[in-house]
């Protein structure tokens, strides 16, 4: 993103704002009448408007509306999911083309249209994806095949594929790996974690204590306990029921942990869910309250309320990423929590805390799949592999008055990656010392507006952004505040910063050794 003249950075952050309202269907209408007059009276509003129009956070609010709209309900409805692949394809190719100014600003206008269209479509009515007022089965997929259960009780319907220290409860019968396990089945769990593999295409992590009912092939039933669900192609649709809710896969990587109160946290690592809220005995016609996608999590009250799940750590569920000797099953004694200035108790966008994870592909963001590596073949810089890391919103580059709260639980040397593009703000300079460190990002390319992105694998490869190390020690538990960030010069791999840490005594003994 080109960098703004000073006398339009109130206006840009204005337009930012309301643009974001707009996006996450939260916008009145006086935001859109204000944002109609705003792009009419300013002279260099439009173009403003256009540069946030391509920054990657935005075309990320595009896709998720696209996705939002592309669960096909009808034979006239699915030319909408057509119609938004054609546009972004269009805005995509003017962009990268550089075509003069006023056909980006048409191109600007077309897709503030189709924003304000989606807007006031997220309404939550019966026609919303993902409800289902006539009680028909589920469809799965973008047109394509229902997912619809034909099981009937003792059915197989999936393996056990393996146990870790699991203690069955009394009330049930021991199952050992490789069994099978049939429709009408309660896994009741004491401790320990259980990986099923179900013939839909469907891979489960359960840990205990856990109670767990498979009521057929699309669907099961979990009582209390935490658990996490990788999707195939062939499976989505499937459902998780809980005392409070539902959520609805929609081919995704997903976790769900609930207390024995039945209290619900749904966190999303990657695609998209559907989730509805209610007790059990209201579900045959859910109310559905909105659709979460990757890096977004919220937890569902007994009450029946809703609130953001600000931040939570990967010992929180069971998750499939960094199947590496990680220590994921412990909570990080280093970040406690994370929270920020900009968002709400509405906004569902979480930050997720990563226990000695930060090694080779680990990724780097919760709304991105890019990942952290080393520069060259030697690798991640020693110090930082095997560090707890952070994985924070790369669409927040581009808030100015972002400020983000770190909490810290023991003494530490925390670390914070820095874009070589990015122009090195106050708050870093003022707190931080820059080494001679540099650590690599590897960009997905899911949200590029050029091609030639593709994720690689080990260090040292597809590098396509450099980020200088920077470093403070933290004597004492305490919070420490981060700011926002800005780009110093035009060019590609400006993205947000990244952070991590280690205990300061690890970090002291590897000054030693290195001196």
């Amino acid at each position: 993103m080109r960098e703004l003249h000073k006398q339009g950075d109130s206006r840009t952050s204005r337009l930012d704002q309301l643009l974001t309202t707009q996006l996450n269907g939260e916008a009145t209408r006086a935001d859109s009448e204000e944002l109609n007059r705003l792009l009419q009276s300013e002279p260099g509003a439009i173009a403003d408007y256009v540069e946030l129009v391509t920054d990657s956070s935005v075309l990320r609010g595009l896709s998720e509306a696209a996705l939002f709209c592309a669960t096909p309900k009808s034979d006239n409805e699915s030319n909408t999911e057509e119609s938004l692949a054609l546009l972004d394809r269009s805005l995509r190719t003017r962009l990268y083309e550089r075509v003069p100014l006023a056909y980006m600003a048409t191109a600007a206008c077309i897709l503030l249209a189709v924003v304000l269209l989606l807007s006031r479509s997220n309404t939550g009515s019966p026609e919303f994806a993902g409800s289902n007022p006539n009680d028909e089965p589920a469809v799965s997929g973008e047109g394509k095949s229902r997912v619809v259960s034909t099981t009937t009780v003792n059915d197989e319907i999936a393996t056990v594929l393996r146990e870790d220290d699991v203690v069955w409860a009394k009330d049930n019968v021991d199952i050992g790996e490789l069994s099978r396990v049939s429709v009408g089945d309660t896994l009741h769990l004491s401790s320990g974690e259980i990986e099923l593999v179900f013939d839909r295409s469907v891979r489960m992590r359960v840990r205990g204590p856990a109670l767990l009912e498979l009521r057929s092939d699309t669907m099961v039933y979990s009582r209390f306990g935490v658990l996490s669900a990788r999707v195939g192609e062939a499976g989505r649709g499937f459902t998780i029921e809980t005392p409070n809710g539902r959520i609805v896969d929609l081919g995704t990587e997903f976790g769900v942990a609930v207390d024995e109160k039945g209290s619900t946290d749904v966190a999303v690592f990657m695609g998209a869910v559907d989730l509805t809220i209610g007790p059990q005995d209201n579900l045959r016609k859910p109310r559905v309250i909105r659709r979460l996608v990757q890096g977004q999590a919220l937890t569902l009250d007994v009450d029946g309320s809703m609130r953001r799940l600000v931040s939570y750590d990967d010992s929180q569920f069971p998750t499939f990423r960094n199947e590496l000797p990680v220590d994921s099953d412990r909570p990080s004694s280093i970040f406690t929590n994370v929270s920020d200035n900009i968002r709400d108790g509405i906004d569902a966008k979480s930050y997720r805390i990563v226990p000695g994870g930060l090694r080779e592909d680990a990724l780097a963001y919760v709304d991105r799949q890019h990942q952290w590596n080393g520069i060259d073949s030697e690798g991640i810089p020693k110090i930082l592999y095997g560090a707890d890391y952070i994985m924070p919103f790369n669409a927040d580059k581009g808030r100015p008055t972002l400020n983000v709260e770190v909490s810290l639980g023991r003494p530490s040397r925390l670390f914070v990656f820095m874009s070589t593009i990015a122009k090195v703000p106050k708050w870093l300079s003022d707190d931080f010392t820059k080494t001679d460190m540099r650590i690599g990002l590897d960009e997905s390319g899911e949200y590029a507006l050029v091609d030639g992105y593709r994720l690689a694998t080990g260090p040292g490869k597809a590098i396509d952004t450099e980020f200088y190390v920077w470093q403070r020690d933290v004597e004492f538990p305490d919070t420490v505040m981060l700011g926002s960030v800005r780009q110093a010069r035009r060019g590609t791999g400006y993205c947000m910063y990244g952070i991590a840490a280690v205990p300061l005594e690890v970090a002291r003994h590897y000054d030693v050794l290195s001196d």
